[in-house]
């Protein structure tokens, strides 16, 4: 199905930019896995359930979910995950939020691609492998790596808090987000999006209409400050939720809710 945020023009890379990353990430040691991973993770997908659209997995818990997921991240450029019928969205949230907090060693994405099924896929350690299904992504997790970039408490003072907190939106998931969000209009479905970290997570929504001409630009700038944040700089010119939530209302046009863990395991907004 078409949309107009189809019509994107591409901005140019910035190999600048694209060189700093790859030298951070190779630094930090997150892109390579060692044997013993790439044998556990392909063990792990020859034992999946078979599951599809037509025929999802059900009657699962959200403990039965978190047992079929690996606990090594996926070093293959391959989608691999599993379809499962789930009645209740509050029992995705339940899984990301028991995920973040007893395993979050990759990024886990959900789409949800029926009225009652979600196809849950396992990602490499900082970001998801594979294309998308045709269903709308209802969620994924940001793994914990500030300590693999060496961003101590002095560097992260000086930086927005939501990073910190590691749910601050990539430019990937914003462009995601708003192509998705005009597919969901025109089936009138929720535009919620959520992310999840150890700490809590975010919900999007979209509050009213964007330019599609400036959105290109907008981007292009998020995503050179986003990735100077792995280095400790601030670009953006906001540290404070409150400051987040201005900039993504003025930019994008959407609104940010942060909720953070509570300690017995209650979330609450924040």
């Amino acid at each position: 199905m078409k949309h107009k945020f189809d019509q994107f023009p591409m901005f140019p890379p910035n190999i600048e930019k694209d060189l700093q990353v790859k030298n951070l990430i190779e630094k930090s040691g997150l892109g390579k896995f060692s044997e013993e991973e790439k044998k556990e993770f392909d063990s792990w997908k020859q034992n999946i359930p078979l599951s599809s659209l037509e025929s999802p997995l059900g009657g699962k818990s959200a403990e039965d979910i978190l047992d079929l997921l690996p606990n090594v991240p996926n070093h293959t450029k391959e989608q691999v995950g599993f379809f499962v019928e789930i009645k209740e969205e509050l029992l995705v949230d339940t899984i990301f939020e028991k995920f973040v907090k007893e395993k979050n060693q990759y990024e886990l994405a959900t789409e949800k691609v029926s009225d009652l099924v979600f196809f849950f896929s396992v990602g490499a350690r900082t970001h998801g492998v594979g294309k998308k299904n045709k269903g709308f992504f209802y969620a994924h997790s940001h793994p914990d790596v500030f300590s693999a970039f060496e961003l101590d408490e002095k560097k992260q003072k000086n930086l927005p808090i939501l990073f910190n907190k590691g749910v601050l939106p990539s430019e990937g998931d914003l462009q995601i987000f708003l192509s998705e969000n005009e597919i969901k209009k025109g089936a009138n479905e929720e535009s919620g999006e959520k992310i999840y970290s150890k700490n809590g997570w975010i919900e999007i929504k979209q509050s009213g209409d964007v330019d599609i001409k400036k959105i290109p630009f907008k981007l292009e700038k998020y995503r050179d400050a986003y990735f100077e944040l792995f280095s400790g700089r601030n670009e953006f010119g906001f540290t404070t939720i409150e400051g987040t939530k201005e900039y993504f209302k003025n930019n994008f046009q959407l609104d940010l809710e942060y909720h953070e863990f509570k300690e017995k395991g209650d979330v609450g907004e924040k």
